[in-house]
């Protein structure tokens, strides 16, 4: 009985949270997620990363260009920048792409501001 219970309130803290979560999707990604109650949070998580997973060199070329177009505007966007750069790296390296130190860091260095407090490190 008290496993019987158990379950129910994780089904029902199951479907509370999968609905919540799946408010946020765009709606044409909404419409992907299956509806029925078969599915938990944990199913519509596994949905999701396979559908927009991709390790495709396609997606590599995308994310490198996406690192090559970071621009920091000025050091308020310190943290805004460093960690776009941090988020799209680990992606590119979970993708299985090389990524170097040096790669790394002449994209920082060359995505910095070009005001003149910042050509020393140009």
């Amino acid at each position: 009985a008290a496993e019987t219970a158990a379950i129910c309130a994780w089904l029902i803290n199951d479907s509370k949270v999968k609905t919540i979560i799946l408010c946020k999707p765009a709606p044409s990604i909404h419409l992907l997620i299956p509806r029925n109650t078969a599915v938990t949070l944990c199913g519509a998580w596994k949905f999701l990363r396979d559908h927009f997973h991709c390790n495709d060199v396609s997606s590599q070329f995308v994310i490198c260009r996406h690192i090559q177009a970071l621009r920091m505007k000025d050091a308020n966007d310190t943290n805004n920048y460093i960690g776009l750069h941090i988020s799209y790296r680990d992606r590119l390296i979970g993708m299985g792409a090389a990524y170097s130190d040096e790669e790394a860091v002449i994209n920082l260095l060359t995505s910095l501001p070009s005001s003149p407090a910042w050509q020393l490190f140009h």
